[in-house]
């Protein structure tokens, strides 16, 4: 027989070694009865052909426990019980929750310990239960630590910190053994028997039962749990075999009955092919196998180490030794080589003569290598047999085979076959093969990776079990390097870095393995048992389970007997089938009761509603891991049944629950239908679902907004007619009293400015008198003048107006809203141009203002005795030629047609041409002068500064005094603030107000929404919040409320600015309001921005009163009595409240109520329970609280960041990336007592991060876990570098870190339970605090660290250009996926990076290093010009 495999020669006779099936075809859909090591609760998969799992652990559609995991996990609670359940349906998993419940509930003192058989199992299964319950520390006690030298001592170091102990039996019996000093069973709170059916005989663990349990239970002592786990097909054979290990365990054997159909279900069934091969008839040999044959027969016993060893002591015992070994050739040395040559021989007769001659050169080779860099590994041997046995393997000739083989068997020929076969029919094969010997399984690895045709299309591994014997000598046989005892190659399996895996036996049973969809056993399997457990690998969609079997009259015989006992479990199992589907046809006159909408006339029966039960919890579950399928749990009477059904956690508690109306329903279908049509009709009841009888989608939601970009609003608030009207009242009037100093600090003069009604003292004004020049106008209080005295009060308002103004427009002399005198002058209007300058030395006129024909004012500068030429001149005036030569000119300088003096000048404003002649400007004289001085001219030139001044306090004034006058806020600068938007350009802008309204307003809507529905499911409070919250709520607010009229959004332009008379005043009406229109996000804005003022002057106090002005609709109590209000509702703790102990020394804060620290910790994947809710609502509030937390710190910050700074610095903070990294440096030193091999007890500090705390019942989340902290571990040294000394924030490394929710959930959940604990926002700083939260953020602001994200740097730094990004996604060999990224700005490649670990990381990344090359481009082209070269390569 020829295989395309380096044409390899097969031995035996290759025409009759065939696939073959049996006479009746053997495919038989036999049932799948065990997997004891399934930690995942089912082993169901909904996978096409081929497809495997990526993931470390085989997991199935559904992380979380099903029905009868439930219903078993009831019975061990109610007692002790052996629970036997068929492969891959999660037996494990129900241990596992065990556990962690008598643990949370049990005395703390106590420990569980958890026993399996064999070492593999023991150090898999202790890695299951760490991954599951991370908080606890978890123990793996074997043989190779030394254990029969431990003292007293150092059982009770190990013990002490301990709380979940893993074991095999021998194990825990020895230790018994020793008294109870050692260890004593009353110390356990549960005992779990791992393959229970083990408990026979003189098992080490029956054993336990027999000389330890059931002698301190009769003596009135304490006894653990006892947990048993079993899925031997012979349990449930005999009464008598149930009886006998229900005495011996001291439980009760339970198997699903309520739930079986659900169990049958989700257990699939192979197909059956048997391979038939013929034996040779007689067994070759090579001249290596030879040569090592005659080396062991020509070895001399007379120079045997062992021979020399007992007559060098020649005592009665020694001498008896001597005459045995003698008589038999029974030494060490003689019983490896013929041990060697004897697996030699087995090989090549299972294998071929290739293998055989491979097995001893690699049996040879890796003995002497072994002997020279490992000789550790034979220290149970002496010296002189080492060397004697180094000897003797030198002498044999055994070269390296050739890499490609060339003498194969039939039997693995038809391996070969069969493998190349399975690769065509699925595209993903997951194989597992069977063989029982470790050098079969050595040398199959060998061979298999040496036929490139297999190579490429598998990546195989081997495994084997290791011995449960410190003591026992080192084979040499066992030394071959491929052969792996540990769980890496099985780790490599279940991630999918291997898909083939060629073991021994020890894979039968108990260890996890990923679901398979090809089990070879190559050798004829023993026993029925065997068979079952190894078929229960094969768990994959159309898989198949292959026996090679040989056509011996003894193999037949056993076969027959094997195919029998088959059927008839087959048979068992279709008829249990068939007696279900039976049960629901004769129950199908179901109900007929239907539910219908009041509305729409939609409707839904019995058959209908458990689909859409199913979808409306799918559609409000939330986040990752949860499991959001109704539980249902089948009553039974009799043969009659009743169900309740159970809906996720994140369902209000009064409708979580349903019970079928029915109790006589025959099948367990028909009753979980009913339960579920009332589980519907009661959602439906209680609004939760819509009148087409479907989940609300976001749009249909009842209370949700939508908002235009743009709303019509009334014209701005005008004050001045109000003004205008207190004019006419014989009311007192208020004088302000103002006094202009220079940028040097002198009093250039001071005025009072008069109005009819009273403001808050004005503020001291900034005049930007030029570029870089920057004057002071000083107000004083108000005092109150009565009307005749503010008549009596001279009006110059008209009069210093005129003096800047009158030459650009007609000032008229008639009263202003506003009446401005000069302390210390007499000025009218007349007094413009009033005097002549003749330019006499008597004059002195640089206190005045010169004045042309026009009426331009000018300033004087010098005296020219006559006309300078017109090339001396800078600006000549026009028809300047005919200007008379011999009369004295002016040199003067414009005066300043500038009027907005409330902004900074620009440069570019400022610089006026530089003066290239002697004179810029001159004016022949005489001219006219000014009666008034410069000062006070000056002075009327700041008017319309000062007048919008008065305007914005006037409308601000009035919007306290009316709309906001509930609040009572005081400080007028606070609301000016708040109504200012960016366009305005007024000195104050709300921008920063927003962002600390924005958070208080979150604050108070998520409190207010907790409080008011405390059972609703956090996506109901985050929809009830949003609500609240929307811009599209507080822009209508705005609007309702009359709030857009104050809202300055046109800045003060000077050079546009008239006079505002009073009559004109008086007359002025309201433009139309269809030409105003805003921003409904500005309206949202300023809303926010008042909360955050009435904040700033009142705490949450009047920030809930500026709420209750705005929206009406909803009574907004203080926080702190919703806060109470929660608190008293919060229900009593189910867990020890010592358990909470650490977290509470972490934290340094002692719960009051223990039941929210155990809520903060419950991923909402625990199974739902009204005494349990999950972190959802504490987590909802704890953003909130952080948030507030965060915020008020930068706003607070000194000196003031801006509001882009405040919102780059708060996401830098509050980030998911960054809280799960600080959740995982966050954590409680404790120090744990270890005993290493060979060393005495060593005391290590083990740090508990806070995310180990998590109680959560969905095993990926164990595996997202372990996965988290092996990247932190490697990441966090940078991290912390960038953190604590970088100039950029580490955007990408935190990226790198790919972590889950749950782990910045956690942190908020914590601080939301501890906020809802204490009533302390102080209390919750200080938690953060000592999560170094707040020392970060600290950092940031101090060291100005650059926080913007490089994504959108890059979107900044392309201005115009569109920013393109392509990433490609690459799968390894292994399953693992890869990232490359390149950035287009326009049509340029920037730049491109690979090796990135998800499309979020490597963007971010890429990103990073485009921001590079583009900054640097901004200052050196050619470095621009590298930096891309070298991100190209």
């Amino acid at each position: 027989m020829s295989l395309h495999i380096c044409t390899p020669v097969l031995e035996g006779n290759s025409t009759e070694s065939s696939r073959s099936e049996s006479p009746d075809r053997m495919s038989l859909d036999s049932p799948t009865l065990e997997d004891p090591g399934n930690v995942d609760g089912d082993s169901s998969s909904n996978h096409s052909a081929g497809e495997t799992s990526l993931v470390e652990d085989p997991m199935p559609e559904s992380p979380d426990m099903r029905a009868y995991q439930q219903e078993m996990l009831l019975e061990s609670m109610k007692g002790n019980v052996i629970v036997s359940m068929e492969t891959g349906s999660g037996k494990t998993r129900i241990a596992i929750e065990r556990m962690q419940r008598q643990l949370e509930t049990g005395d703390p003192r106590q420990i569980a310990w958890f026993l399996a058989p064999t070492v593999l199992l023991c150090a898999q299964q202790c890695e299951a239960i760490q991954r599951s319950l991370p908080a606890c520390s978890v123990k793996l006690l074997t043989g190779d630590l030394g254990l029969e030298t431990w003292t007293v001592s150092t059982w009770e170091a190990i013990l002490g910190d301990a709380q979940v102990i893993v074991s095999t039996p021998q194990v825990l019996y020895d230790a018994l053994c020793h008294g109870e000093q050692f260890v004593s069973l009353g110390r356990l709170s549960i005992l779990v028997f791992d393959e229970a059916h083990k408990c026979v005989k003189k098992d080490a663990g029956r054993k336990i039962m027999l000389g330890f349990y059931h002698e301190r239970k009769c003596a009135g002592k304490s006894v653990p749990v006892i947990l048993g786990l079993t899925a031997s097909p012979s349990i449930r054979a005999t009464i008598e075999g149930i009886e006998y290990l229900e005495t011996t365990l001291d439980a009760r054997c339970v198997w699903p009955t309520l739930h079986r159909a659900e169990l049958l279900k989700h257990v699939n069934k192979p197909q059956l092919y048997p391979i038939v091969f013929e034996e040779p008839e007689h067994q070759e040999t090579t001249p290596s196998m030879r040569s090592l044959q005659k080396v062991w027969h020509e070895l001399d016993l007379r120079s045997d180490p062992y021979i020399l060893k007992l007559l060098s002591d020649p005592s009665e015992r020694n001498s008896q030794r001597l005459e045995t070994a003698i008589y038999k050739n029974d030494t060490y040395s003689q019983t490896e080589l013929k041990s060697t040559y004897g697996r030699c021989v087995t090989v090549a007769k299972e294998l071929g003569l290739w293998a055989a001659d491979q097995y001893i050169w690699r049996a040879t080779t890796e003995f002497l290598r072994c002997l020279d860099v490992q000789p550790q590994i034979f220290d149970e041997w002496s010296s002189q047999e080492k060397d004697y046995l180094a000897a003797a393997f030198r002498r044999v000739h055994a070269p390296e085979p050739p890499k490609c083989p060339t003498h194969i068997s039939g039997k693995a020929g038809l391996l070969l076959q069969e493998l190349l076969q399975v690769q065509q029919i699925h595209d993903r094969p997951v194989c597992l093969i069977f063989a029982r010997e470790r050098a079969t399984v050595s040398m199959l690895y060998e061979l298999l990776n040496a036929c490139p045709p297999i190579k490429e299309r598998y990546r195989i591994g081997a495994v084997v079990g290791t011995s449960n014997h410190q003591s026992k000598k080192q084979n040499i046989c066992d030394l071959p390097s491929n052969l792996t005892p540990g769980l890496s190659v099985l780790e490599d399996f279940r991630v999918g870095k291997v898909n083939l895996l060629i073991t021994t036996n020890v894979l039968e049973e108990g260890i996890d393995v990923p679901d398979c969809n090809i089990v070879i056993c190559f050798d004829p399997i023993e026993s029925l048992k065997s068979f079952v457990q190894r078929r229960g690998r094969a768990r994959m969609h159309s898989s198949r389970i292959v026996i090679f079997t040989d056509k011996s009259p003894k193999m037949a015989e056993k076969w027959e007997i094997l195919e029998e006992a088959l059927r008839l479990e087959l048979q068992a199992q279709e008829r249990e089938i068939k007696e279900l589907e039976m049960l629901e046809l004769v129950d199908e006159e179901s109900s007929q009761e239907t539910l219908r909408s009041r509305t729409t006339g939609a409707k839904i029966g019995f058959d209908e509603a458990k689909s859409h039960l199913e979808h409306f919890c799918y559609k409000l579950s939330k986040g990752e891991y949860v499991d959001a399928r109704p539980y249902y749990m089948v009553h039974k009477s009799g043969k009659l049944m009743s169900c309740t059904v159970t809906l996720p956690s994140f369902i209000p508690p009064h409708v979580r629950q349903a019970e079928s109306i029915r109790s006589d329903w025959k099948s367990e279908k028909n009753a979980t239908k009913d339960a579920a049509f009332q589980a519907y009709a009661a959602l439906y009841r209680e609004g939760l679902v819509n009148e087409n009888l479907l989940p609300f989608e976001p749009e249909q939601l009842p209370g949700l907004e939508t908002r235009k970009p743009m709303a019509y609003i009334e014209p701005p608030f005008k004050p001045w007619q109000d003004i205008a009207r207190a004019w006419q009242s014989k009311d007192d009037r208020w004088a302000y009293t103002f006094t202009c100093c220079n940028e040097h600090g002198d009093v250039t003069g001071t005025y009072d400015v008069v109005l009819p009604t009273r403001i808050d003292q004005p503020r001291t004004m900034v005049v930007h008198k030029s570029y870089g020049v920057a004057w002071e106008l000083r107000a004083t209080a108000g005092r109150r003048l009565s009307s005749d005295e503010a008549s009596s009060v001279q009006d110059q308002t008209s009069a210093l107006l005129a003096m800047n103004f009158g030459h650009r427009w007609v000032v008229l002399d008639k009263p202003h809203v506003i009446q401005v005198s000069a302390n210390d002058a007499f000025i009218i209007l007349e007094h413009k141009g009033s005097q002549t300058f003749v330019g006499e030395p008597s004059e002195d006129p640089s206190h005045y203002l010169l004045r042309d024909g026009s009426g331009f004012p000018w300033i004087f500068e010098q005296v020219l005795p006559s006309k300078p030429t017109i090339d001396l001149v800078q600006r000549p005036f026009l028809d300047y030629e005919l200007a008379p030569d011999n009369v004295p000119y002016a040199v003067v300088r414009k005066w300043s047609r500038y009027a907005d003096f409330l902004h900074p000048q620009l440069a570019c404003a400022a610089n006026h041409a530089t003066r290239t002649k002697p004179y810029g400007y001159v004016l022949p004289l005489p001219c006219m002068r000014d009666e008034v001085t410069i000062n006070h001219v000056e002075f009327g030139r700041l008017l319309p500064s000062i007048l919008h001044e008065m305007e914005v306090m006037l409308i601000t004034q009035h919007l306290r005094n009316n709309l906001l006058s509930s609040i009572g806020i005081s400080n007028l600068e606070l609301i000016r603030s708040a109504i200012s938007t960016r366009s305005a350009n007024e000195p104050f802008q709300y921008e920063r107000l927003e962002f600390l309204g924005d958070s208080i307003l979150k604050y108070c809507a998520v409190v207010l929404a907790a409080a008011l529905h405390p059972d609703w499911p956090e996506g109901y409070l985050s929809h009830f919040k949003d609500q609240l919250v929307s811009n599209a709520r507080l822009s209508r607010a705005a609007l309702e409320k009359g709030l857009a009229k104050y809202i300055l959004t046109r800045p003060f332009t000077g050079h546009k600015w008239r006079p505002i008379y009073l009559d004109e005043a008086m007359s002025n009406e309201q433009e139309p309001k269809a030409n105003h229109q805003l921003s409904t996000k500005t309206l949202a804005d300023v809303v926010e921005a008042l909360i955050g003022a009435s904040y700033c002057e009142g705490g949450i106090e009047k920030a809930s009163r500026c709420l209750a002005v705005f929206i009406d609709d909803q009574k907004w109590p203080h926080p702190d009595v919703s806060r109470l209000k929660l608190f008293e509702l919060q229900p009593p703790v189910f867990i020890n409240e010592g358990h909470f102990a650490e977290l509470e020394a972490l934290l340094g804060y002692t719960f009051n109520k223990k039941s929210l620290a155990a809520e903060a910790l419950t991923h909402p994947s625990c199974p739902s329970s009204d005494a349990q809710r999950s972190l959802d609502r504490l987590e909802f509030l704890g953003d909130a609280v952080l948030d507030k937390i965060i915020v008020s710190r930068l706003f607070e910050a000194e000196p003031s960041l801006t509001h882009d700074q405040m919102h780059l610095l708060k996401t830098a903070t509050v980030n998911g990336d960054f809280l799960a990294f600080q959740s995982a440096e966050f954590g409680l030193s404790t120090e744990q007592t270890i005993k290493p091999k060979g060393s005495d007890l060593q005391t290590q500090t083990v740090l508990k991060p806070l995310w180990k705390y998590l109680r959560f019942d969905s095993m990926i989340i164990g595996v997202e876990q372990l996965a988290m902290e092996e990247r932190h571990a490697r990441l966090r040294l940078d991290i912390l570098d960038a953190m604590e000394n970088g100039t950029h924030y580490p955007w990408a490394l935190l990226a790198k870190l790919q972590a889950k929710k749950f782990f910045s959930d956690v942190v908020e959940s914590i601080l939301g339970a501890v906020w809802l604990d204490s009533g302390s926002i102080d209390v919750c700083a200080g938690i953060i605090e000592r999560m170094d939260i707040l020392k970060y953020l600290d950092r940031l602001i101090r060291d100005g660290v650059h926080v913007r994200h490089p994504k959108e740097v890059i979107g900044m730094l392309a201005v115009e250009k569109k920013v393109r990004y392509t990433v490609e996604t690459s799968v390894e060999e292994a399953g693992k996926q890869t990232f490359t990224c390149t950035i287009c700005v326009g049509d340029r490649e920037v730049a491109h990076v690979v090796d990135g670990v998800s499309k979020e990381e490597v963007k971010t990344k890429a990103a990073t290093e485009a921001v590079k090359i583009l900054e640097s481009e901004m200052t050196t082209p050619k470095a621009g010009e590298e930096a891309v070269a070298k991100a190209t390569e």
